[in-house]
């Protein structure tokens, strides 16, 4: 779980001439599929397909905007450099998602579920 919310992470790599990343959020009632391109790809946004359940159930398709997200980061980095902002991902973010890679690599090492906790 991470926190209160249960949570499940699938991973798996395979030998494809094609990029496959998908994330998937749901909730009581509807889901979240995120598929973004390849990193390298440049101008082409994620593919985003929002699912409503409900009285009345919607399939939404919002759509992005056209750059690469290499050079939107490169120019966030600058712009908090310039105007002093405090950036959008954070050293903080950068230690969470390697803790959360090295559980990933225990678990699948030793065949068993990892607890995760951030301690600084």
């Amino acid at each position: 779980s991470y926190g209160e919310y249960p949570l499940i992470l699938e991973m798996n790599s395979i030998t494809a001439d094609f990029w496959d990343e998908q994330l998937m959020i749901f909730f009581r009632n509807g889901w979240i599929d995120i598929r973004p391109p390849p990193p390298l790809l440049r101008n082409v946004p994620a593919k985003v397909h929002v699912y409503r359940a409900g009285k009345i159930q919607r399939d939404e398709y919002p759509h992005g905007v056209w750059m690469w997200s290499f050079e939107r980061q490169a120019q966030h980095f600058v712009e908090c450099i310039l105007e002093d902002k405090k950036p959008i991902s954070d050293g903080l973010d950068s230690y969470r998602d390697v803790v959360i890679a090295e559980k990933i690599v225990k678990s699948a090492i030793s065949g068993r579920p990892e607890r995760i906790e951030f301690s600084i």
